[in-house]
């Protein structure tokens, strides 16, 4: 991977974002984005939860 990985300040949501691949629909990009951010620490809190046993997290 290249070490300069260009960014872009995203309006909609106020973060920069790596820009993986050059968005067609910047507001579906953005969107995509999120969700898959949010995918991920639900797993990564999930992961957590089980690890230290705590169920109400996961639920």
């Amino acid at each position: 991977m290249k070490s300069g990985t260009p960014t872009y300040d995203c309006d909609n949501c106020g973060t920069t974002h790596k820009r993986t691949f050059v968005p067609i629909d910047h507001d579906c990009y953005c969107a995509l984005f999120f969700i898959i951010d949010n995918l991920h620490r639900a797993s990564v809190e999930a992961c957590n939860a089980l690890e230290f046993g705590d169920t109400q997290k996961a639920q």
